[in-house]
């Protein structure tokens, strides 16, 4: 994945606070894995965590931490 695309997802986590992974696939387009070795590339980077519970929701979150 390139620098825009790390950035065209940053962008929309900051602005939706958190989002699953399948919900970004489906908005970018993407593939799962590619979303999922983006989100493990920037969770180790600390610029986003993933697997996030929140309550009262189903399912594990990409999370924005900017």
């Amino acid at each position: 994945m390139t620098d825009d695309t790390e950035k065209g997802q940053l962008r929309y986590l900051q602005a939706v606070i958190a989002s699953t992974s399948v919900e970004v696939a489906r908005l970018f387009g993407w593939q799962p894995g590619d979303v999922e070795r983006l989100a493990t590339r920037l969770a180790q980077d600390e610029r986003m965590q993933a697997g996030v519970h929140i309550e009262g929701l189903e399912g594990e979150y990409l999370v924005s931490v900017a």
